[in-house]
């Protein structure tokens, strides 16, 4: 599942979707959450959400923004 999400890469090998290689465009569509230790302890919860975007592929700085805007909506 990390190889297929490209947070760690393949020692050997390739991950192919519909026969062939997966894209950019086919990771974005796919979320991963482990079922043991999925979140950490001592980050806040603004920095995991930040953690969280950017494996997605967005710059710190935007999710930053995004995250205080929706903080702000939530009243958090």
């Amino acid at each position: 599942i990390r190889i297929i999400t490209r947070i760690t890469g393949p020692d050997a090998g390739q991950v192919l979707f519909e026969g062939r290689p997966m894209r950019q465009e086919d990771v974005l569509q796919l979320g991963y959450l482990p079922e043991e230790r999925g979140l950490y302890k001592k980050m806040k919860v603004g920095e995991q959400a930040v953690y969280l975007a950017r494996l997605k592929g967005m710059d710190k700085a935007e999710a930053t923004k995004r995250i205080k805007e929706w903080f702000e909506r939530w009243d958090m």
